[in-house]
């Protein structure tokens, strides 16, 4: 399965993709899926199950990122926990 997710600007991209690129590399390891980013999207593919979770916590990070949070590796790491229990993610402004 792949889904699309487009990003605003190189900024956001930045913020999202954290240092070296380490909270996409999380996210895959994590989730056993793959991210491609191609300019101001990013592609998701693997396991319909696992893009759909990957999806679902991108949204909620980007989300964060707009609102004006500073994304943490923790943070990230809870994120991905809560997902893989619950299937549902919310996270606090």
């Amino acid at each position: 399965m792949e889904r699309v997710i487009q990003l605003l600007s190189d900024e956001e991209a930045k913020l999202l993709f954290g240092r070296y690129d380490e909270n996409l590399k999380l996210i895959k390891q994590e989730l056993t899926i793959q991210i491609a980013a191609r300019g101001e999207k990013l592609a998701l593919q693997g396991k319909k199950d696992n893009v759909i979770l990957a999806e679902k916590l991108l949204v909620e990070l980007i989300d964060a990122i707009r609102r004006g949070k500073n994304l943490q590796k923790q943070e990230i790491n809870y994120a991905i926990k809560a997902l893989k229990e619950t299937g549902t993610l919310k996270m606090k402004k």
